[in-house]
């Protein structure tokens, strides 16, 4: 079903990569993608148990050793906000990306719908309805599943049966049918296990432009549990309007080397600041830093026991 308040026309992409080899193994794809097999969620549970043997993918959402200040979180917004992924599934004629550089959130309530026939829908589905209570107690954002209202926010779990079902019958998305192409690029893209996308309002829109309008999360059905509930949690995050990430940030799941799997406490002051009233969609990196380092200090001033606790420890270990 179409939102109403808005017709979106432009859109940016990003994944939630595993690593620098396996991304590169999906960029090498693209020009046979349209023949490769669709990918089972299955086929990542030697890579989840290899990151996980060498630390990665951890699920301590306070990381007492990668402690950060106001500084740090000045910068990583700038990064993470204003940044953009290299579209990950290749695109098709005719489709346009978000142009990096200008702040984009949603104003409109997010109204959420799951759609999910795998055997492990009883695993991760309430781990999604658990990130957005998350997020929106985070953001202070009106987060709901959609009930009787018309979704804005699409999360599929998506077994390789699922992509023919949904090119013969395509879901009446308002963005148009180029996102059933879309998902059947990313049902072939070996390097990817959960991709999403978002649309934006363009600048002359009625109500105003770069307002999120239009999100679609693609998860690949069967994955390991905890790679499983690092797609949900960052690729959720991302739909906010966080879309970038970075090799430099730490601790956060905004970071393709998948270090942390679950958003932590220093992503959580990233989504924050996104909602702080004082941001507004469209604002450009001139407009932002002049205030950023403000909303950053006082972000982590109203955090006890979270990203000053870790500084405080810092602190006493170094004796000052």
């Amino acid at each position: 079903m179409t939102p109403r308040a808005v017709r979106p026309v432009r859109f940016m992409q990003w994944t939630h990569r595993a690593g620098g080899p396996i991304a590169l193994a999906a960029a090498l794809a693209l020009g046979g993608a349209a023949c490769a097999p669709y990918q089972d969620g299955a086929a990542w549970t030697g890579y989840a148990l290899e990151r996980q043997e060498t630390g990665g993918l951890r699920t301590d959402r306070d990381a007492p050793d990668v402690p950060f200040d106001a500084t740090d979180i000045a910068r990583n917004f700038l990064v993470v906000a204003l940044g953009a992924e290299p579209n990950p599934v290749g695109a098709q004629r005719g489709e346009r990306t978000l142009p990096a550089g200008v702040l984009r959130r949603w104003d409109a309530p997010v109204r959420w719908i799951l759609t999910d026939d795998s055997v492990t829908a009883g695993r991760d589905g309430p781990i999604v309805a658990r990130t957005f209570e998350r997020i929106a107690a985070i953001t202070g954002h009106d987060i709901a599943p959609a009930g009787a209202e018309a979704p804005n926010l699409y999360v599929f779990f998506l077994r390789p049966e699922d992509y023919t079902a949904i090119a013969e019958t395509p879901p009446e998305w308002p963005s148009g049918r180029w996102l059933t192409g879309f998902v059947d690029r990313f049902g072939r893209a070996p390097g990817t296990p959960c991709v999403a996308t978002f649309t934006a309002t363009p600048a002359n829109s009625t109500g105003g432009g770069d307002r999120i309008a239009f999100a679609v999360v693609l998860i690949r059905a069967g994955l390991p549990a905890r790679l499983a509930q690092a797609c949900i949690e960052e690729e959720l995050s991302q739909t906010m309007g966080l879309p970038n990430d970075d090799p430099g940030i730490r601790p956060s799941i905004f970071n393709d080397d998948q270090e942390f799997a679950l958003l932590t406490r220093h992503d959580a002051t990233l989504l924050r600041i996104l909602y702080d009233p004082r941001l507004e969609p469209g604002m450009e990196k001139s407009e932002i830093e002049p205030i950023i380092g403000a909303l950053a200090d006082e972000a982590i001033r109203h955090d006890p026991g979270g990203a000053q606790a870790a500084l405080d420890r810092r602190r006493d270990a170094s004796g000052g």
